[in-house]
């Protein structure tokens, strides 16, 4: 089953890619830690990390539930459409986490947070929509499966470089912010250039 699903990816390049994004999205996964870090070191509230922690989440639960719907409402959903809005939301998400690294102020530093998971929800469930709108009901499952499990091993491996960069460098979790918020051009960049190419292109 696996060998049959990697043999459909290999034979619609379009698809491939489109499976890649998540993946992409994961290499900066180390985002995530750093809000727990930034509740506890930058923004604790009266004294407690935990209530900073709560605000700087609600921010990214806000953002999470809003992004797909303004993305869908402006850009509309047809596959061109979603390949736009997946090119968006890795540039909404690194630039906006650039900003998060250097505010001072809690309110800005939650509108700025909701503004970049904002763009991280538009390129998940794009793309989520795109496999949906490509894959045959047969192979979707085994797609889906791949799709999930390099983006799994994204997360870890972001994650792991994370911890390891905050606790043995020493590095500040404002540097690692605006880092890891570059880091999400790097895929982003890579999706335009894919969407030029009629091979990879999931829409003409």
């Amino acid at each position: 089953d696996l060998l049959e699903g990697a043999r459909y990816l290999r034979r619609h390049p379009p698809v491939a890619s489109v499976v890649l994004v998540k993946s992409g999205w994961s290499l900066a996964g180390g985002l995530i830690l750093l809000q727990s870090i930034f509740g506890e070191r930058v923004y604790p509230l009266w004294g407690s990390a935990a209530v900073g922690i709560g605000m700087l989440a609600t921010a990214r639960g806000i953002g999470t539930a809003l992004g797909p719907l303004v993305a869908r409402r402006w850009l509309g959903d047809s596959q061109r459409a979603l390949a736009l809005g997946i090119a968006a939301g890795f540039f909404v998400t690194g630039g906006f986490y650039l900003v998060f690294a250097v505010v001072n102020n809690l309110p800005l530093a939650l509108v700025v947070l909701l503004a970049a998971h904002m763009g991280g929800s538009t390129l998940w469930v794009f793309s989520t929509t795109l496999l949906q709108m490509s894959v045959p009901d047969a192979l979707r499952g085994r797609v889906f499966a791949a799709e999930l499990a390099l983006m799994t091993l994204g997360l870890t491996l972001s994650n792991f470089v994370t911890g390891w960069a905050l606790d043995t460098l020493g590095w500040t979790p404002r540097t690692l912010a605006a880092v890891l918020g570059a880091l999400c051009f790097v895929p982003g960049s890579v999706w335009l250039l894919l969407q030029r190419s009629p091979r990879f292109r999931v829409a003409a």
